[in-house]
């Protein structure tokens, strides 16, 4: 359960970001500015962050740490207020932005490549330019594109709606595949835990995730307690 690392990561940005940004718009009422400058402000602040903290505390801290990696989640609120606010305006995204989603997921591919492991960029403080290519290519999405398109293809619409079960167990199911030392080939016994986690995830989404999302019983207010009380 190592990975469950980044999770807490966002759980920990999750649980002081909403609180944060209702601060930040009474700030923005008073200054009269908007909260696409204010994200943008802090975006820049955590981006030149990540590399000081490589540089003051080492590549541990700029890999674990969460204020080495919470630009790369702040990019996500830049993006959304950027299409919050040209929404409030009436502005309908220029065609051409829809080239930002091929570019950025070749730049991503090319990343999850070339990044050594245990070292290297990810390591010195790089990590927020993987956020702002990831949050690019989301903007690309925004606009019809022949990537618009391909992402939406039925396979991967259903493998984007387990997507978080398969985070949550794909890496549990690979170390325990490894220990039985299965006699097989490599692509083998890849593709058998491949499976193994789209199964095991696909039953957690049926059978635990989705019956907690859509639950009548868990009200706001029940929920907020119960959060609080845990």
């Amino acid at each position: 359960l190592d990975h469950y690392w980044s999770l807490a990561i966002e759980e920990q940005f999750y649980w002081v970001w909403p609180l944060v940004f209702l601060g930040l718009l009474a700030w923005c009422r008073r200054r009269r500015t908007t909260p696409l400058f204010t994200v943008g402000v802090l975006v820049a602040v955590f981006s030149v962050a990540a590399p000081v903290i490589a540089m003051v505390w080492g590549p541990d801290a700029a890999y674990w740490a969460s204020p080495a990696r919470i630009a790369e989640i702040l990019f996500g609120a830049l993006i959304a207020c950027v299409v919050a606010q040209r929404g409030a305006a009436g502005q309908v995204l220029d065609s051409r932005v829809g080239w930002l989603a091929p570019a950025g997921l070749v730049a991503i591919i090319v990343g999850c490549v070339l990044f050594p492991d245990g070292h290297g960029p990810a390591y010195q403080g790089a990590l927020p330019l993987v956020g702002a290519v990831s949050a690019l290519t989301i903007f690309g999405l925004q606009v019809p594109s022949v990537a618009r398109s391909l992402l939406s293809a039925r396979p991967l619409v259903l493998l984007g709606r387990i997507s978080y079960g398969v985070y949550l167990y794909h890496w549990p199911v690979f170390v325990l595949v490894e220990r039985r030392h299965w006699d097989a080939p490599v692509g083998v016994v890849l593709l058998a835990k491949c499976a193994i986690t789209l199964a095991v995830a696909r039953l957690s989404y049926r059978f635990i995730e989705r019956p907690i999302r859509q639950s009548s019983w868990m009200l706001p207010k029940r929920t907020l307690v119960a959060a609080v009380a845990v």
